[in-house]
């Protein structure tokens, strides 16, 4: 784990893997894109931030995955 210098005013993260070490498991906002049903469950679960945003993964599956997405939101409001 890095911590953040003091003095910062907002820290976000971008994209953790379920089941990674992360280099920053807290702070003001979290990003993650989930192509897999459920990663970003696990993944928000598991964190110490304020906000988190769930992003669909581009490409063959864009449509799929902005399901997963709306699905995990829904299901997961905080």
């Amino acid at each position: 784990m890095i911590d953040a210098p003091d003095g910062i005013d907002w820290m976000t993260s971008r994209s953790p893997k379920a089941g990674t070490d992360w280099a920053q498991p807290r702070g003001d906002e979290l990003k993650s894109c989930d192509s897999k049903r459920g990663s970003c469950r696990l993944v928000f679960e598991s964190a110490a931030f304020a906000n988190f945003y769930s992003q669909p993964m581009d490409g063959p599956a864009r449509m799929q995955n902005t399901k997963l997405c709306v699905d995990t939101c829904m299901s997961n409001p905080r």
